[in-house]
């Protein structure tokens, strides 16, 4: 071997052996056996009256769902753009069931003078908020919070493959729609014939 060779593995000698050693580790954690879940799926938990197994279901059906809802309206108003045919459209969204509960809200205020013995004195005020989410029984009583509203997930990206959209004229009308009718901005839109 050439000397320069030899000379520049010697130099760096710990950091190779840093480099195959973490490697190695890395494939061993891959490969034992009690480190990954049955067919790597997230642990469920069973309750009462529970329309879902999981926080992952629940997402799954109904990130579905919104996903679903917007690609095929969006699919419709992109469709009518004049010179745009055979539209696909794939959306991002945020997140799901975004709700917004009832709150009751109360606020104390304290406030307290201490006087010491050569007369003077000092204030404090402390103010604490208490919130509480409003609950609701039914004849049963079973409770259940009070909801304000649910909000739909946001959209954060939108792809979208469409004929017609090769000019420069077409894709920014297509643009343009989307980002006038979901209130985004032209990064979270791409246009490709």
């Amino acid at each position: 071997m050439d000397k320069k060779i030899v000379k520049y593995l010697r130099k760096y000698l710990k950091e190779i052996l840093c480099l195959v050693l973490g490697l190695v580790i890395m494939v061993i954690g891959k490969i034992a056996p009690g480190n990954q879940t049955e067919d790597n799926q997230p642990e469920k938990y069973e309750g009462t009256n529970k329309a879902f197994e999981s926080d992952a279901d629940q997402y799954d059906y109904e990130g579905v769902f919104f996903i679903s809802y917007y690609e095929k309206q969006i699919e419709n108003f992109v469709s009518k753009i004049e010179g745009v045919s055979d539209v696909n459209v794939i959306v991002y969204i945020d997140s799901v069931n975004d709700v917004i509960p009832a709150e009751n809200k109360s606020e104390k205020q304290e406030n307290i003078t201490e006087k010491d013995s050569n007369g003077g004195s000092r204030d404090t005020t402390s103010s604490s908020i208490i919130k509480d989410f409003v609950v609701v029984k039914d004849k049963d009583g079973n409770e259940s919070i009070v909801v304000i509203s649910n909000k739909m997930p946001r959209i954060t990206g939108v792809a979208i493959c469409a004929k017609g959209a090769e000019t420069n004229v077409v894709r920014e009308k297509i643009i343009n729609a989307v980002k006038s009718a979901y209130a985004l901005e032209n990064c979270e839109i791409f246009v490709c014939s």
